[in-house]
């Protein structure tokens, strides 16, 4: 007999294996008024999957995950944890409901199938997610970029920018309104990584950066990057990309490295399907449904 109940912080290790570890601390905050929420499934008792949950600000819900053990799948115990889950939310005043989910697994047909069961939309491209390793990168010809440079270039480490660069990159960008808004530097650069994270120079000026943080001792995440626009056109992004590349390998060899792309930056997502590609470990896209749980009025 399948069970649904909601639960409670004390009840956080039969199911902490059911989320994703970055979640898994989140099963200690539940609280009646919330902002996070959870529904466990039993099968005669024993743990059988997770729904887990958050209200933000304005009411709005998000699913952060959902899992059904691999044991007791194909019982519509995925469709019961988010219906139960929604009424949680309904209780708490929300109208719509979210979900962003990953493609590229062997279980995410049947997800979508779920998904498309309980009423949700028709997904929406979000993020592209790159992988690759960097021997990978370093050996496709990218390195022609970088020594083809003209000399009024310089790629700097990120960390020698000065105060006077900071000044000269927030005036001329108040002026000319150069850097995309998701894409300002000093919003990622806390905590980056110092070996590969780069800056470059042109003519003196500060026209582009690439900002990485280390996530695993093998894994650097390329977080933010990007070129004045009016440069963009003869790769020398790729020249910055390229060298972030040799001075990770230089220190971690056999590393590997991860970024996204969103969805809003057209052409960098025609340049990585098309060019990046070939040398990836891996490319999936973050997808985001929607549900409407309560009508209006």
């Amino acid at each position: 007999m399948i069970k649904y109940k909601r639960l409670a912080s004390d009840e956080y290790l039969k199911y902490s294996n059911m989320t994703f570890p970055a979640y898994r601390n989140l099963l200690t905050r539940l609280e009646p008024a919330g902002p996070y929420f959870a529904v466990g499934a039993l099968f005669n008792g024993s743990p059988a999957g997770l729904a887990l949950g958050k209200i933000h600000e304005e009411r709005k819900a998000e699913v952060l995950s959902v899992f059904v053990d691999q044991n007791y799948r194909c019982r519509k115990i995925g469709e019961g944890l988010l219906s139960e889950l929604e009424k949680i939310f309904k209780e708490m005043n929300c109208a719509e409901c979210a979900l962003v989910y990953m493609t590229g697994k062997p279980a995410t047909p049947m997800f979508e199938k779920l998904l498309l069961k309980s009423g949700y939309s028709d997904p929406e491209f979000r993020k592209l997610v790159c992988r690759a390793s960097c021997k990978s990168f370093l050996s496709c010809g990218w390195e022609k970029y970088l020594k083809k440079l003209p000399a009024e270039y310089k790629i700097i480490s990120w960390n020698e920018v000065s105060e006077a660069d900071r000044e000269q990159i927030r005036q001329s960008n108040e002026i000319n309104k150069w850097i995309a808004p998701d894409l300002m530097p000093f919003d990622f650069e806390n905590g980056c990584e110092p070996i590969n994270s780069l800056a470059m120079r042109y003519r003196g000026d500060i026209v582009g950066w690439v900002i990485n943080h280390r996530i695993a001792f093998d894994l650097i995440r390329y977080t933010c990057s990007f070129l004045r626009p009016d440069l963009q056109k003869a790769g020398r992004i790729v020249a910055m990309y390229y060298e972030s590349l040799l001075r990770q390998n230089a220190v971690m060899p056999f590393s590997h490295g991860i970024w996204t792309v969103p969805s809003w930056h057209v052409h960098m997502i025609d340049f990585a399907r098309r060019h990046m590609a070939p040398h990836l470990t891996s490319m999936s896209e973050t997808r985001e449904v929607k549900k409407i749980i309560r009508k209006a009025g």
